[in-house]
């Protein structure tokens, strides 16, 4: 090494010790922990599809860690970092682990004075030092094995093309692998990823370096696509870096295979090299299966419906292969494969270029069996995989209610018997007492047909859709009526009338005196008082109680009394007149049993003595009254005294209550008046019948006596003329 490249390297240790003095205060862009165990580093790196085992690690414990990006330009997120120098001077600032330099001309340079490695030094075409490689075994769980990766120095840019060629390499052995094979190659070559086959095709000045050492590494290199210049980097210290690279390797699906991950520098041991691994991105090709439906259970299992949308098993793979992959699988659940569902055979094959197959399960419309299942075991390799899907009933929904008739007002229950997992809609919805519900009630107010459509959301199954009819009877407006008032005696006549009328109505009514009868129309004849009172009548449809209506009638009767008479005295050979008698249009019988009236009054035979009978009724409103039995004695007149009492008492008492004169037949008082003491006439009458009842202008008088004076004739051919005078007490 010349003068010039050991001030070049003084200046840069000098450089690199200020800016180790400002950078203990800058925030860290990519965190690095050091000091890392085999198992930490092996698992980190790990990713999917792999199974590690005996990790170990030739290396100085500060070459190797663990590191975070917060921000950065290396195209990593995070993983493990081998280095030839210590890790901690790769970051960003200080770490747990010492200083880390970053920045312009920022140095990572440590001589660990850790022996080289054959392998590397092979690799290099130089004596290699300071090498860190971890080791491990990793089963993969398909045919393929990858990582990605990046690597950096501090060899770029000043030692490009010379004898620092500090390399790494990623050796891997097992089933299939003659010896140790190095994977870490520029993609689509057999070039080893060095410092003299990445970088930017410039040879460095300070190393003598010339291009042909770095044609040297094979075919097209320097490979300057690959490369990073970091030169004014601020968050790695490497002057130079590759982008993010993979290495790829085919291998047999759950074989043990031996991983030797190792790093070196190449010339020397001063300026440091690094390799950055992501995390995770050890991994294996994955084989994965998945069931969906056309829903999950409470549990999340999906499920299909026979009969309608299929469910489907997926088998994905990660590593898409130009010829068709046929996988083969093994059927169980409870479900029978042909019967329950179409058959599905055994085994599926993903196409060339592609990266999954589809295996659907198309349920079978069969006899409800209740639900059943399907599982798919998948079997690659060491992988074990299973998926289940159910397989529900084709669903069902059957109307049990027929078409009725109901009455206007009336409610009837409608039920449909389906699928708890089917949605129900009505139609029409008005008189329904839910339109959502299997078992609504329905109060329609006209005939209507409703009808109803199932669902089950995302199923794929045919909507299943029926109807029915509920006719509407109107209410039966009932009017009772009767020929009332009625004459005693008559013909009561009932009627119900029924709107709308139906010959098929059955009647009931109910009155008085236990009264009941099922015509529409009944009579009740020769009316009595016990008719009196109100008569309900109901009609209804046998079948259809509820449409019944109702109606009442108050039945009142008319009494006629017989009109008013008196018996009628007559005077022999004395001209008679027509018999008269208080009443309404009154009707004349000439007997008991006669049935026809006439409404002249007869006039008496008065040529000879004795007792003659007449009859008359009266009517009022229609109603004719009992016969009244008229008595007419035809006498000889004019015999027998004259009687007038000497006192009377006006008491209310029923007895002596008037003074008159008492006659005989046949005498007429044609003048009778009575005086005070002052005389003053205080009464005066002219009938035979006429009585004083002891008052004087609306006003009783005082007891005492009273004077009385009386014309009495007889009537009829004798013409005899009375006077009659005297005093007589009242009495108090």
């Amino acid at each position: 090494m010349n003068y010039t490249y050991m001030k070049n390297i003084f200046c840069k240790i000098l450089v690199g010790m200020v800016f180790l003095l400002v950078s203990q205060s800058t925030i860290a862009q990519v965190n690095i922990t050091g000091f890392q165990t085999p198992l930490a580093l092996a698992q980190k790196i790990a990713g999917q599809g792999v199974t590690i085992s005996n990790p170990t690690m030739t290396c100085p414990a500060q070459a190797n860690g663990i590191f975070k990006v917060i921000s950065s330009n290396l195209g990593l997120d995070s993983g493990i970092i081998l280095t030839t120098g210590k890790a901690a001077t790769v970051g960003a600032s200080y770490g747990a682990n010492g200083p880390q330099f970053t920045g312009t001309n920022a140095n990572a340079s440590t001589n660990n004075g850790a022996p080289g490695d054959p392998q590397l030094t092979a690799l290099a075409g130089q004596t290699t030092y300071d090498a860190c490689s971890l080791e491990f075994d990793v089963v993969p769980s398909s045919d393929t094995l990858k990582f990605q990766y990046v690597f950096g120095s501090e060899e770029y840019i000043n030692s490009v093309c010379a004898q620092y060629n500090d390399v790494f390499a990623f050796f891997i052995s097992g089933p299939g692998i003659v010896g140790q094979q190095n994977i870490a190659l520029i993609p689509g070559t057999t070039v080893p990823v060095a410092v003299n086959s990445v970088n930017n095709g410039i040879p460095g000045t300070n190393s003598n370096g010339t291009l042909s050492a770095c044609n040297l590494m094979g075919p097209g290199s320097p490979f300057t696509s690959y490369y990073v210049n970091n030169s004014t980097g601020t968050t790695i210290t490497y002057d130079g870096f590759t982008t993010v690279l993979s290495a790829v390797k085919g291998v047999t699906p759950c074989s043990t295979y031996h991983l030797k991950l190792a790093i070196a520098d190449a010339g020397n041991g001063i300026y440091d090299s690094g390799v950055f691994l992501k995390a995770g991105s050890l991994s294996s090709g994955t084989t994965s299966l998945t069931a969906s439906g056309v829903g999950t259970t409470g549990t999340g299992i999906p499920y299909c419906v026979k009969g309608c949308t299929p469910g489907t098993f997926i088998i994905k793979i990660s590593n898409p292969s130009p010829n068709p992959i046929t996988l083969n699988y093994i059927l169980g659940g409870s479900a029978i494969n042909g019967v329950d569902y179409a058959n599905i055979g055994n085994s599926a094959t993903i196409p060339a270029n592609d990266s999954q197959a589809i295996i659907t399960v198309n349920g079978l419309p069969t006899i409800s069996a209740g639900i059943k299942s399907v599982t798919l075991y998948l079997n690659i390799g060491c992988v074990i995989d299973s998926a289940t899907i159910f397989i529900y009933d084709a669903p069902y929904a059957q109307l049990m209610t027929h078409d009725t008739t109901i009455c206007l007002g009336s409610s009837t229950p409608i039920f449909v018997n389906m699928d708890t997992m089917l949605a129900i809609v009505w139609t029409p919805i008005i008189g329904l007492s839910n339109p959502n519900t299997p078992n609504p009630i329905a109060t329609p107010l006209i005939t209507t047909t409703y009808s109803f459509t199932t669902s089950w959301a995302g199923s794929g199954c045919t909507p299943i859709s029926d109807s029915l009819t509920i006719a509407i009877l109107p209410q039966i407006l009932l009017t009772a009526t009767s020929n009332e008032p009625i004459c005693a005696g008559a013909t009561l006549q009932l009627n119900a009338i029924a709107n709308p009328p139906n010959p098929q109505y059955h009647y009931q009514w109910t009155g008085p005196n236990n009264f009941t009868d099922t015509l529409s129309s009944p009579i009740i004849n020769n009316v009595a008082t016990d008719v009196v009172g109100t008569y309900t009548v109901t009609a209804s449809l046998s079948s259809l109680s509820g449409c019944n209506g109702s109606a009442t009638v108050d039945v009142t009767l008319i009494s006629t009394p017989p009109p008013a008479v008196a018996p009628l005295i007559l005077c022999l050979h004395t001209p008679a007149e027509a018999i008269t008698a208080i009443g309404q249009n009154l009707l004349w019988y000439s007997d008991a049993a006669s049935i026809i009236g006439i409404s002249h009054a007869p006039v008496p035979n008065t040529e000879n003595t004795g007792e003659t009978h007449y009859y008359v009724t009266q009517t009022i409103n229609g109603c004719t009254s009992p016969k009244s039995d008229i008595e007419v004695n035809v006498i000889e007149c004019c015999k027998g005294s004259i009687l007038i009492p000497s006192a009377f008492s006006p008491n209310g008492d029923g007895k002596n209550d008037l003074f008159r004169i008492l006659v005989n037949p046949g005498y007429r008082i044609i003048e009778f008046r009575i005086y005070n003491r002052w005389g003053q006439v205080v009464y005066e009458g002219s009938k035979t019948s006429d009585g004083w009842d002891g008052t004087f202008e609306g006003k009783p008088l005082d007891m005492g006596t009273y004077y009385y004076y009386a014309q009495i004739t007889c009537v009829g051919p004798y013409n005899i003329l009375s006077e009659q005078k005297g005093d007589f007490m009242l009495i108090r």
